[in-house]
């Protein structure tokens, strides 16, 4: 530990408190002013309140082998940073071009208005961590735009851990990661502010493990994960690139709306007008996986422009209100594959163009979906404009009214909409075996079965993998392990290989043999007929691949290989 000494630079372990090296923070903020810093200094602030601010401008000696860390020396919120009616700044902590700077395990108060807890620009390396911030004499009336922890044109922004209450702001940062936080935007006044995280032009946006509550997060990230979160919203419309956008694992009580990535494996809840669900703004090759969808006042998955893979979704539509435009199930129009879907709405205010599966008709193609209604003017299937799309071998029924709609005309049963449209001939109308109205898994296989069209759909809803004859809708009832090595007889070697892999176990027994590869996406990349059991198979690229060997028995045997390299 190096103590302070008068025209010399700070650096180590230098204590703050009554029993400190310093007394105060300004103090030994004054010391880095006046003569710098050199290596990594750490202030520890002993236990106690600091009714003080902090300001920082254009430390040339911040750099990533000379930083500067602020550390509660007995725990999380030990160490108190309060504002006080007599702040010289706009912010409790100000930063003006300062790198490498974190604080860790630091409480921040404010008690009066138009304070904001944090303003950094140009502070790349910036490092939030097992911090609080508090506003406790603070109302919704009181306190203006205090509260607001703000971060713009920093390289590297790093918040783990950490409670803030009112609203993060990010501008212009190269990369900003939040992981094991709750951000909320409280009482916040302004009704002009509609996010509780907003990312402003930033290149890559990573928020996992956390809560955002009340309003979502927003903004133009050009590539963003949000992975593991509990969020009011997610609105990430901008200029993102081709899958730069990844939604995963989240519940959401509000909406998702991007223009192209993917949404996979989400619960979401809206109870907002005007809103869908899922919105996919704009975007090609767009991927809706594995969702549980439950609209409240609008559609559930919404794509109106665009083309990508809406697939193993549950939409349940069982809440009235008197918002009726647009109640749809799953809305599309464009290149969108929409298969293996379970869709249920009943006892829904709707006009007479809601439906389970709405389309434009221009070239979707619509296979392998469970879509049922119980209500006396809403459709299982609604095409509005065009009709060169393709509908086979989905279960369409609506127990109540019209089973489909083509340009203004009703249908009301599977042979007037197969002789109208040419389509759905292998399509079936029943009421599926859907284990209740807030559950769309299938209760047995009696009587949805469904020959006919097969896909690259490897897995259902819940990850598992498909068999041979496939159920249509999101859930495979009866399902075979994902990797089942050890339940049969056949091996694939080497494993992992570099280049081609070998078949082991295969036996003639007269019939062909069908080998089909598929990346781990679910994405078919080779299909042999008549397999020859001596011949190698190339996997042209490294990744992991899921391998489906028919011997002609009705049942597959599935396999994984990896090419690691």
């Amino acid at each position: 530990m190096s103590l302070p000494q008068a025209m010399s630079q700070l650096s180590g372990t230098v204590t703050i408190g009554t029993g400190g090296m310093y007394s105060t923070i300004g103090a030994a903020l004054n010391e880095i002013n006046a003569y710098g810093l050199s290596g990594h200094v750490i202030f520890e602030l002993e236990a106690g309140v600091y009714n003080e601010s902090i300001y920082l401008s254009n430390i040339t000696d911040l750099t990533k082998d000379s930083t500067l860390t602020f550390r509660s020396t007995d725990g999380p919120s030990a160490a108190i940073i309060r504002s006080l009616n007599n702040n010289p700044t706009n912010a409790l902590v100000s930063l003006i071009n300062c790198p490498f700077i974190t604080f860790d395990g630091i409480r921040f108060v404010i008690e009066q208005q138009n304070i904001w807890f944090v303003e950094a620009t140009g502070c790349h390396n910036f490092e939030l961590n097992n911090c609080t911030f508090s506003e406790p004499l603070l109302s919704s009336t009181s306190f203006g735009n205090a509260g607001l922890v703000s971060v713009t044109e920093s390289n590297h922004v790093y918040i783990d851990s950490t409670e803030i209450p009112r609203r993060l702001y990010v501008n212009n940062d190269t990369l900003v990661v939040v992981t094991d936080s709750e951000i909320r935007r409280g009482h916040y006044s302004q009704s002009s502010i509609t996010h509780t995280v907003f990312a402003s032009n930033c290149d890559s946006l990573y928020i996992s493990n956390s809560i955002i509550s009340e309003y979502s997060i927003g903004g133009h990230a050009q590539t963003a994960e949000i992975i593991n979160c509990d969020v009011a919203g997610i609105g990430l419309p901008g200029n993102a690139p081709q899958s730069g956008i990844l939604i995963k694992d989240n519940y959401v009580q509000g909406f998702i709306r991007i223009n192209t990535g993917k949404v996979i494996n989400n619960t979401v809840t809206n109870p907002h007008a005007s809103s869908a669900c899922i919105w996919i703004n704009n975007g090609d090759s767009c991927i809706v996986d594995r969702n549980v969808v439950y609209p409240r006042m609008e559609k559930g998955i919404y794509a109106p422009i665009g083309s990508g893979l809406i697939t193993n979704n549950m939409v349940l539509d069982t809440w009235d209100n008197t918002y009726v435009f647009d109640r749809n199930g799953i809305d599309v129009a464009g290149d969108f594959y929409v298969s293996h879907n379970s869709v249920f709405m009943n006892n829904v205010t709707v006009d007479n163009e809601a439906a389970g599966i709405k389309i434009l008709g221009d070239s979707e193609v619509v296979i392998n979906n469970i879509v049922y209604i119980e209500h006396p003017i809403a459709t299982s299937l609604n095409v509005t404009t065009g009709n060169t799309f393709t509908s086979e071998n989905n279960i369409l029924m609506n127990a109540s009214g019209p089973l489909a709609s083509m340009l203004g005309t009703l249908f009301y049963t599977l042979q007037q909409w197969n002789a109208s449209s040419s389509q759905d001939n292998l399509s079936i109308a029943i009421s599926p075996s859907f284990i209740g109205h807030d559950d769309l898994h299938l209760t047995s296989s009696s009587g949805i079965l469904l020959a006919g069209y097969s896909d690259s759909v490897v897995y259902d809803i819940d990850s598992e993998v498909r068999q041979v004859t496939t159920h249509v809708g999101a859930d495979q009832v009866f399902n075979v392990s994902l990797f089942n090595e050890n339940k049969s007889s056949l091996q694939l070697f080497p494993n992992p290989t570099n280049d081609y892999f070998f078949i082991d176990g295969l036996v003639d027994n007269g019939t062909e043999t069908t080998i089909k590869i598929y990346k781990i996406t679910g994405e078919e990349v080779e299909r042999i007929e008549d397999y020859d059991t001596n011949t190698p198979i190339l996997l042209p690229y490294k990744g992991i691949y899921i391998v489906r060997i028919d011997q002609g028995t009705g049942e597959e045997i599935i396999l994984k290989v990896s090419r690691p390299y």
